[in-house]
């Protein structure tokens, strides 16, 4: 209770995507994100949210559909929200630690429109049924190996030329569902743009 009442709307005009770009304007080469030895300037960042919100919407995401993100972390994991949150879709995390029985549960009760993930946890979404989350509607980043099937998030990106949808204003709409297992079974949790604001600022997604 006490986020919500920090999150008011005098107090949150703009969403998260919408800071983000303005920034990317304002300070393009500030550094916004460190993943090892990589480091992604709000320039950077903001290319890669909008392209791959170009591409989301390519694939018929749209607002208030879910999309699940499997990411042990990295920028690939900050920018998969940032493109949700640009045209207004809902980014679910999966816990990466969780197994197949347990993913399915999940994404049974979730039915993202979309699935992008390290192609390190591939296995672990094999198993799950195409009833629940169509082969064509996953994706991967990293390298794919021998399996020739395998969708890659490159090929998600759109490019400079391709439509972009215009970006979601609405600062009270839902912005992330939070999946918890607990001794009383699922527990699902909601934050709008605004609470993720109060409670991390930008950038502040390392920690869902």
């Amino acid at each position: 209770m006490k986020s919500e009442k920090l999150a008011t709307r005098t107090e949150f005009k703009m969403t998260p995507a919408q800071v983000l770009y303005q920034r990317a304007m304002t300070t393009p080469n500030d550094l916004a994100f460190i993943d090892g030895e990589h480091k992604w300037s709000y320039r950077e960042m903001a290319e890669g949210a909008r392209r791959l919100a170009g591409g989301l919407a390519g694939r018929c995401v749209r607002k208030g559909d879910h999309v699940a993100l499997h990411f042990p972390g990295g920028p690939e994991l900050v920018v998969g929200y940032y493109a949700c949150f640009h045209i207004g879709a809902i980014a679910v995390p999966l816990n990466y630690r969780w197994k197949t029985a347990e993913l399915m549960s999940i994404l049974e009760r979730v039915r993202p429109a979309l699935y992008i993930g390290d192609v390190r946890l591939s296995r672990k979404v094999d198993g799950v049924d195409p009833s629940i989350l169509a082969l064509e509607r996953r994706f991967f980043v990293g390298e794919s190996g021998e399996d020739d099937d395998m969708q890659l998030w490159s090929g998600l990106l759109a490019d400079e030329t391709s439509f972009t949808p215009s970006v979601a204003r609405d600062t009270y709409s839902p912005a992330v569902l939070v999946a918890k297992f607990d001794t009383a079974g699922i527990k699902f949790v909601a934050h709008t743009h605004a609470k993720l604001m109060a409670l991390f600022g930008l950038p502040f997604l390392c920690g869902l």
